[in-house]
């Protein structure tokens, strides 16, 4: 079990938090259900924060599951947006 949290942010954002730091990911709210962009491995070994680099698959299976209990859409993509949340 993953000890993540997630908080949808008003700015079309998903901020997760754990570790001790937060990521922001792109959140789109589509007709009533959101849509998250991920990005792939290969995108997110370019643009992740140093610290969450070797923490693809721990991320992206949180998130599967977190869209999943949220019946959200989620995308692997290349231009997918992920960053270091605000403190």
């Amino acid at each position: 079990m993953s000890d993540l949290r997630f908080v949808p942010r008003w700015r079309e954002e998903l901020e997760v938090i754990g570790h001790g730091r937060k990521l922001v990911f792109e959140l789109i709210l589509e007709i009533g259900h959101f849509h998250l962009y991920f990005p792939t491995e290969t995108r997110w070994a370019k643009v992740a924060p140093d610290w969450a680099r070797g923490r693809w698959a721990e991320y992206h299976t949180a998130c599967t599951t977190w869209c999943e209990a949220q019946k959200a859409r989620l995308s692997v993509v290349d231009d997918a947006h992920v960053s270091d949340g605000p403190e």
